[in-house]
């Protein structure tokens, strides 16, 4: 009765193959997960771009950690791996079963095997609506491949080749910057049915302040980038995050192309951003509350000494067109520079 049984557990025994479905987002976009302990970001890749594009290595788009193209599921795509797996198993044994049935034709009362599966989607570090997800998606193709990916929030390294385009697609990535604040009310009334109120309007305002952090860090990053474009660059000593402190930058920057920063956007403008960047730096270092240095930095009179910035969506959008400006001329300067050692 059970020779059957046998042959078929011998088969399991060796290399099984099973065909595994995992579901794309309306586009053709495929969810990957960053394996790197530190990071995990979850991303997107095209999946037709996934196939062709990826080789034996993937790279996360947020910090640029390689490996091996097969450790780059969500736990969600795990989790239906293996259902799909013990799916393939019980139908293999239940084949076996029923043919073993069949020869021996015994009284069978009841079932021989049951198989309970129950798929649990892995916790999320942040609850977030798929139609807020939407909105803060941004999407972008490699100057370098040409794979087709996209992340919640700025990203910089390409998934198949690892090519950091960050001065090329900056006014794409600031454009994102830019339609994420404009969703802000849509994100909010998702938030709403999904968390509350009051734990939407924390996680709008926590998305306002990444913003300012995003554009911070995208400015920092594209001028290291464009800087070591420059035929002298090495003769110009580059502090780190020299980038973050704009008045050390404008003069270096003044230096490297014959352009400061307010010569390329007007100096009302360049006091405004660094006005900005001061209030990231409260944001990054003091949890925003705020101190006296921070006052006589920036002039700021709406704040008082132990009291809590707040980021509104003009602040952001006001950042964000000042450095954009700011990028674009420092791009125009590069092109039009005669540097000397």
């Amino acid at each position: 009765m059970f020779e059957e049984v046998q042959r078929a557990i011998e088969r399991l025994g060796k290399q099984m193959e099973v065909n595994i479905t995992l579901p794309l987002d309306d586009d053709g976009y495929f969810d990957r997960k960053c394996p790197h302990g530190r990071c995990g970001a979850t991303f997107k890749v095209l999946f037709e771009d996934w196939k062709a594009k990826v080789a034996k290595h993937a790279y996360c788009p947020i910090c640029r950690h390689d490996e091996d193209v097969a450790n780059w599921n969500t736990a969600q795509q795990e989790e239906s791996i293996k259902r799909q797996g013990l799916a393939a198993l019980q139908k293999t044994l239940d084949r076996a079963l029923g043919e073993a049935v069949r020869q021996t034709r015994p009284v069978v009362y009841g079932g021989l095997a049951r198989i309970a599966l129950s798929y649990k989607p892995g916790a999320t570090i942040v609850d977030i609506p798929i139609k807020a997800a939407e909105a803060m998606q941004s999407k972008a193709t490699c100057e370098k491949c040409g794979c087709r990916y996209g992340s919640i929030g700025l990203s910089f390294f390409c998934p198949a080749c690892g090519n950091d385009s960050t001065v090329s697609t900056s006014g794409h990535m600031l454009g994102e910057v830019r339609k994420k604040v404009q969703h802000l009310q849509e994100i909010r009334t998702q938030l709403t049915v999904t968390v509350g109120k009051d734990s939407a309007e924390n996680l709008v305002r926590d998305i306002r302040e990444g913003c300012l952090k995003d554009l911070v860090g995208l400015f920092q990053h594209f001028s290291d980038l464009l800087f070591a474009t420059l035929p002298y660059a090495s003769s110009h000593k580059l502090k780190r995050n020299t980038f973050q402190r704009l008045d050390e930058a404008s003069t270096l920057w003044g230096q490297a192309t014959g352009k400061d920063f307010d010569s390329i956007i007007s100096a009302p403008d360049f006091q405004r951003l660094k006005f900005f960047f001061q209030r990231r730096h409260l944001l990054e270092h003091r949890n925003g509350v705020v101190d006296q240095e921070y006052l006589d930095k920036s002039g700021d009179r709406s704040f008082s000494v132990g009291q809590r910035l707040v980021i509104s969506d003009g602040d952001v959008a006001g950042m964000c067109d000042l450095v954009t400006r700011l990028c674009s001329g420092m791009q125009a300067s590069v092109k039009g520079s005669a540097v000397t050692p």
